[in-house]
């Protein structure tokens, strides 16, 4: 009878923290983030979970409170001692990047793959790139695809997961699946993927029209390195005044191919493809 006493008051006691933790969600979802930090808090110091992570979120985005790393990564490493894989997931961001602690790599690595094993993708995401990278341990690509891998399968539009892909395949000259991913996540909008897109057209599928397409692209974005190669494209066209244009950029971003910019337009006026008109009218000074 003791022990069945016993467990019928653990039950009522663990009832009784999920209704207040419920409460103050249901607080929060209704736009009080102060009341329901409040209620949250208690349920967490009560040892529930998810109350724990969630306190974690609510001090790490200011929500209901000031912003506060410190005790976010505190409510995260309880939850995520506790099993939780999406505290652990975050208590290896803030390990990452030292916020509310210090930045420790292995430890964020730890935490990242606690977290990836139980399946959470951002997780097996960044524990693929910290293989990929050598972040927190030795390099290893093949330990970098499979939890990447693993990450795609729960989102097969993940373009920051298929774009670190075709990184490794890259590197490892693996050109046939880089173009695949590559081009995957360059589709999909992904703005990092179009200068790596441009450079395997050029190089792998020796197709100038498409890359010159994903180069410009890449340009337009930011993409200071994809100047240079729109010039010599639009060059190798006889475009030469759209030519002078990109160079034009090039040595106005002060990349490190600026020079040789400086050079072709030089060579292209030499040999009278340009004029010193359209040379004033990019506003270059040579």
């Amino acid at each position: 009878m003791w022990l069945f006493g016993k467990k019928n008051q653990e039950t009522n006691d663990t009832d009784a923290l999920e209704e207040l933790f419920q409460k103050g969600m249901q607080l929060y979802h209704a736009g009080k983030d102060k009341k329901a930090l409040h209620i949250i808090e208690k349920a967490a110091n009560q040892g529930h979970i998810i109350a724990q992570y969630r306190c974690g979120w609510m001090y790490h985005h200011a929500a209901g409170t000031k912003k506060d790393y410190e005790k976010a990564f505190c409510w995260y490493k309880k939850s995520a001692e506790q099993g939780n894989k999406d505290a652990q997931e975050s208590c290896a961001f803030l390990y990452s990047v030292g916020w509310g602690t210090e930045k420790d790599l292995s430890k964020a690595l730890y935490w990242y793959e606690k977290s990836a094993i139980q399946g959470h993708p951002l997780a097996q995401y960044n524990l693929g790139k910290m293989y990929h990278k050598g972040e927190g341990i030795e390099k290893d690509n093949a330990k970098a695809l499979y939890w990447l891998k693993k990450a795609l399968d729960q989102n097969r539009t993940d373009t920051d997961v298929s774009y670190e892909m075709a990184e490794i395949y890259y590197e490892e000259k693996n050109y046939s699946e880089a173009f695949f991913w590559c081009l995957s996540a360059a589709l999909l909008g992904n703005a990092n993927a179009y200068y790596k897109c441009g450079l395997l057209f050029q190089e792998y599928k020796k197709d100038e029209k498409n890359a010159l397409k994903w180069f410009e692209k890449a340009a337009e974005h930011g993409t200071a390195e994809a100047y240079i190669k729109c010039a010599f494209l639009y060059e190798h066209q006889a475009n030469y005044v759209e030519s002078l244009k990109w160079f034009a950029k090039d040595i106005e971003a002060n990349t490190k191919t600026a020079y040789f910019a400086k050079r072709a337009i030089k060579g292209m006026h030499d040999v009278g493809h340009i004029t010193d008109q359209d040379i004033r009218n990019a506003g270059v000074k040579l």
